[in-house]
């Protein structure tokens, strides 16, 4: 199912008992098109924001070794948290620097790649006026599931990381 802009027309509003927007339920995608800009404002440029900052910055920011640690744990233990070294991995994603992103921090692709989706999902909405939720195909899937295999994940990563003594 491709996303078009213009996929509700004023048509489909008026057909509404409520009078306040029109829905369409796909597989993937579930269209909501409000009847005011802000309210896709509202919901979807908080997360293009985020996501944009963090994405624009791992250009910005160098990849290597620094001396500068921000990370309140590692300075007050010695040991990097959970989530040391995404930020060099990002940056390295995005400059290219794919093997050294890899060596140090696996786990930064998956949630890389779960980054941009939510930029350009959130971004897409904001385009077309619409505000897009998940389909009936998304909603099948169990947040508590994902959540927990991401911990795991997560978890490995800096078993990884603690054992080959990356910081």
């Amino acid at each position: 199912m491709t996303l078009e802009c213009n996929e509700i027309r004023a048509a489909d509003i008026s057909g509404t008992d409520s009078g306040t927007h029109a829905e369409r339920d796909g597989k993937v995608f579930r269209v909501v098109r409000p009847r005011s800009y802000w309210d896709v404002v509202g919901v979807h440029f908080p997360l293009v924001l985020a996501m944009g900052i963090i994405w624009l910055a791992s250009f910005i920011l160098p990849h290597v070794n620094t001396s500068i640690r921000l990370c309140t744990f590692y300075n007050w233990t010695g040991y990097p948290c959970l989530f040391c070294g995404f930020s060099r991995a990002f940056s390295a994603i995005s400059g290219g620097h794919w093997t050294w992103a890899w060596h140090h921090v696996p786990m930064s692709y998956p949630l890389y790649m779960v980054m941009l989706a939510v930029l350009f999902w959130n971004a897409a909405a904001l385009a077309c006026g619409v505000q897009l939720y998940p389909g009936r195909v998304l909603r099948r899937i169990r947040v508590r599931w994902v959540v927990i295999v991401f911990g795991v994940l997560l978890m490995a990563n800096w078993i990884y990381r603690l054992s080959r003594g990356l910081s």
